[in-house]
C-alpha cells in the first residue's frame, strides 16, 4: 500500500471534502465535494493539512499566521494564551498514559512488582508541574462513557515509596535487575518525564535503563518482534492513546489473550482466562445496568493485577487563529477536521 499509486490520489470519496493534491513531506490537499447531499456543502473550498515534524516549527508558522490550527503540548498552552491572535481551548482525551509490562519476563510475573512501579510514581506531582494540570489521574483504562463512569473500590495507589520498597521486598526483587525502557526522544512531555520516572524508580530500588532509538526500531521491537508465543523484545514501554472513554470494551483488544502481538494491541502478553470471559460476558448483553456490573468486576481485576502501569488521561490541547470560525475542539487530539464543513474564515 506504501508503493501503489493509488495510496497518493485515492478516485473514492464521502463526505464534504474529498481528496485534491498531495506532496510527499509537504501536504494533503482536500477539497470542497461539489456532489455533496447528506448535508450542507462546505464552506471553504480547500483545506491544506501541512506535514510538520517538529512541534517548535510547527508554532512558530503558528504565531506568523501562517497556519490557523493545530494541536500543542500541554508546556505550550500558557504562552500561547498571551498571543492575542491565538485562541487556545483545552478539552478532555479519551486516552490514556501507561507503562505496559512485558509479563512474559520472570521478574515482572508478580503483581506485586509492577504494583509498587506504580507505589514508586508520583503521579500528583508530575501532573501538576509538568502537565501543568493538563491530565486526570487514572487507575484503570476503563473511564466511560457518562453511563459507565469510573468504578469504584479501585486501589488509587497515591504515591507511597515505603510501599513500594514492603512489595519489592515480598517480591524478593532483585535490586541488581535492570529495567529496560526503550524510547523514542523529541515528544517534550515524555523527555521531561522520563528522568524523573528514572530517579523515583531508583529511590525505591529499581534501575531504569534508557535505550533510545528511532520510532521504527521501537515498533519493530514492542510489536514486529513479538509472537504467538513471545511478547516483543522490551521489559516496559511508555505509551499513550487509545479512545478509552467511548466503551469499557475498547480495554479487550489491549487485555484479552487473543490480542496477543503482533496480531492484537496486547503489548505485553498478559492473560488471565476470568479476565477474558468477563469481556465477552461484556460483549453479550445490551442491558447497561448488567455491562456496568461485568466492565466493574473487570476494572477491580485490571487496577489490582495491573499489566499496565496506569498514568493519567491527558487533555488535548488545541490552538487555533481567531480568523478560523467554526471549529469544535475534538477529545482526540488528531481529529481537528471531524467538522470541517462548519469551518469558514474572516478576511
Amino acid at each position: 500500500m506504501a508503493k501503489a499509486p493509488f495510496s497518493f490520489a485515492p478516485t473514492p470519496s464521502g463526505g464534504a471534502f474529498i481528496f485534491s493534491d498531495w506532496k510527499q513531506d509537504q501536504y494533503l490537499e482536500i477539497k470542497r465535494n461539489e456532489t455533496y447531499t447528506a448535508g450542507p456543502k462546505a464552506k471553504l473550498d480547500k483545506i491544506f493539512l501541512k506535514v510538520i515534524t517538529q512541534e517548535d516549527t510547527g508554532i512558530a508558522q503558528l504565531e506568523k499566521g501562517e497556519i490557523d490550527l493545530m494541536t500543542v503540548s500541554v508546556t505550550e498552552a500558557d504562552r500561547l494564551r498571551k498571543n492575542p491572535t491565538l485562541t487556545v481551548v483545552s478539552v478532555p482525551s479519551p486516552s490514556v498514559s501507561f507503562f505496559a509490562f512485558n509479563t512474559d519476563r520472570p521478574y515482572l510475573k508478580d503483581k506485586r512488582v509492577r504494583q509498587a512501579f506504580l507505589y514508586a510514581i508520583d503521579r500528583e506531582g508530575m501532573v501538576k508541574e509538568i502537565l501543568k494540570g493538563e491530565a486526570t489521574i487514572v487507575n484503570t483504562t476503563i473511564i466511560g462513557p457518562d453511563w459507565m463512569g469510573t468504578p469504584e473500590g479501585l486501589n488509587p495507589y497515591k504515591y507511597d515509596p515505603n510501599k513500594a520498597k514492603q512489595l519489592l521486598k515480598d517480591a524478593n526483587w532483585d535490586s541488581n535487575q535492570k529495567i529496560v525502557l526503550p524510547y523514542t526522544p523529541g515528544n517534550k512531555i515524555n523527555d521531561a518525564l522520563i528522568p524523573i520516572f528514572q530517579q523515583q524508580f531508583k529511590d525505591v530500588g529499581i534501575t531504569l535503563d534508557l535505550q533510545s532509538m528511532d520510532t521504527p526500531t521501537l515498533n519493530n521491537r514492542i510489536i514486529t518482534a513479538a509472537t504467538a508465543t513471545q511478547a516483543g523484545d522490551f521489559d516496559i514501554d511508555l505509551v499513550g492513546g487509545g479512545v478509552f472513554r467511548t466503551d469499557p470494551n475498547v480495554s479487550a483488544k489491549y487485555f484479552e489473550t487473543i490480542a496477543f502481538t503482533p496480531a492484537g494491541a496486547n503489548y505485553g502478553h498478559y492473560t488471565n482466562p476470568k479476565v477474558d470471559d468477563l469481556f465477552k460476558q461484556g460483549r453479550a448483553t445490551t442491558d447497561r445496568a448488567q455491562r456496568k456490573k461485568i466492565y466493574t468486576d473487570l476494572a477491580l481485576i485490571l487496577n489490582d493485577e495491573m499489566p499496565w502501569a496506569y498514568l493519567w488521561s491527558p487533555n488535548s490541547v488545541h490552538v487555533y487563529n481567531k480568523r478560523l470560525q467554526g471549529f469544535k475542539p475534538p477529545s482526540y487530539a488528531t481529529h481537528q477536521v471531524w467538522n470541517a464543513e462548519e469551518w469558514s474564515v474572516t478576511k
